[in-house]
This record gives structure tokens, C-alpha cells and sequence, in this order.
């Protein structure tokens, strides 16, 4: 007879307390924290993270704009960009 396949109650989560793991536990834990803020609060932080991408991820937001204008040549640059 075969093993029945583990169901959740089987499986251990020890492995995820590796310190691999360590950064997705912080990130979790902090967005945890910003969800039981005031929404206006939450908007401040989203509006912080998204101006740090965009100066942090050049190559990701060339790759962006390159591919919005292929798909829109018909666009302007400054309407491309916003």
C-alpha cells in the first residue's frame, strides 16, 4: 500500500525559518503592520515606495517605456511616459 500524499497538517514549516527566508518573514511582517495603519497612512507609504522604484529599477522602467512605445508609436514622449 502506498503512503498517502502529505496534506498541510503533514508538512513542517521548519525549513522556512532557514535564514534564506529571513527577508520574505521582515517583508511580511511589515506589510502586516502597514495594513493595520490608517489608509491615509498606507497611501503616504505607497506613494514613497513607488517614487524609490522608479528611481531604484532604471533598467526595468527603460524596458517599460521601450515597450510602451512599440505598442504605441502613435504616442508622444510625454504622453508615453505618463
Amino acid at each position: 500500500m502506498h503512503q498517502p500524499y502529505p496534506t498541510p497538517e503533514y508538512r513542517s514549516l521548519r525549513g522556512f525559518f532557514a535564514p534564506r527566508y529571513w527577508p520574505t518573514w521582515i517583508a511580511l511582517g511589515l506589510m502586516k503592520a502597514v495594513a493595520h495603519m490608517p489608509y491615509p497612512i498606507q497611501i503616504k507609504i505607497g506613494q514613497l515606495l513607488g517614487i524609490m522604484s522608479y528611481h531604484l529599477a532604471r533598467q526595468r522602467r527603460h524596458i517599460c517605456e521601450v515597450n510602451i512605445r512599440l505598442c504605441f508609436p502613435e504616442l508622444n514622449d510625454e504622453n508615453a511616459r505618463s
